[in-house]
């Protein structure tokens, strides 16, 4: 298990089940755990996609800590709040979740690799809840098509974001934080899926080689990528 491989989200997750595991006084991390941790993550995209095929996620994290309970105990001493060892059929679900990461091409293990992971590669007492409320491959794949949207990066390359976010949503944001104001930011860009951006900022700058929507939408066209095009609008616009 490599955590830079890893989503902040599913980091988050993983940790979370740790600490249940520690705090139930079990030797190991075991897939029950990770599936309760998932759960019941604050905001966590699984129990929504869950919402969406009427799955109560509550109730399935309930289901879990039945399962958690018959997990036999280590008393007293025997339990180590510094250890992360893991049980293999966990492993073997982190391992799913990582193949299916690469299959999606992802970059990194979101939280729905994870619980792709272990709807793919379930041990005994996961299958059961699985099949008690009828969650499959096939229906998290649908719920995950209704929560995102497909934008085309290019001809070869699809993005998938969550429903009412873009990289637009993602600058207003960032200047709320900051607490700027979104007309002060240049944004750069080269595809259509850079339209967004280009709409919420104040200033926009396409490359030269970039896709003709993204040329038209522009308030200026540099150079290529190739051609040093960030450098130049950079030094056209008086930055540096």
């Amino acid at each position: 298990m490599n955590f830079e491989k890893y989503t902040q989200k599913s980091v988050e997750v993983v940790n979370k089940a740790r600490d249940y595991s520690i705090n139930s006084q079990n030797a190991k991390v075991d897939q029950q755990h990770l599936l309760y941790a998932l759960l019941n993550q604050k905001d966590g995209a699984v129990a929504q996609m869950l919402k969406k095929l009427k799955i109560n996620a509550r109730q399935m994290a309930s289901a879990c800590d039945r399962e958690v309970q018959r997990i036999p105990k280590v008393a007293g001493s025997g339990v180590d709040m510094n250890r992360f060892e893991i049980t293999q059929a966990l492993n073997d679900a982190l391992i799913e979740a990582e193949q299916q990461a690469a299959y999606m091409k992802d970059e990194y293990v979101s939280v729905e690799h994870l619980m792709l992971g272990l709807i793919e590669n379930p041990n005994v007492a996961v299958k059961g809840i699985l099949n008690e409320y009828g969650l499959t491959r096939e229906a998290f794949l649908d719920a995950m098509a209704r929560e995102y949207e497909a934008l085309a990066h290019n001809e070869m390359v699809i993005e998938f974001v969550p429903l009412g976010y873009s990289k637009g949503t993602a600058i207003r944001e960032v200047c709320r934080l900051l607490g700027c104001s979104a007309a002060d930011t240049v944004a750069f860009g080269d595809s259509p899926n850079d339209l967004p951006m280009f709409g919420a900022a104040g200033f926009s700058v396409a490359l030269g080689d970039g896709h003709a929507r993204a040329r038209q939408q522009a308030s200026f066209v540099t150079s290529a990528l190739w051609e040093d095009g960030v450098a130049r609008a950079i030094e056209h616009l008086g930055l540096l």
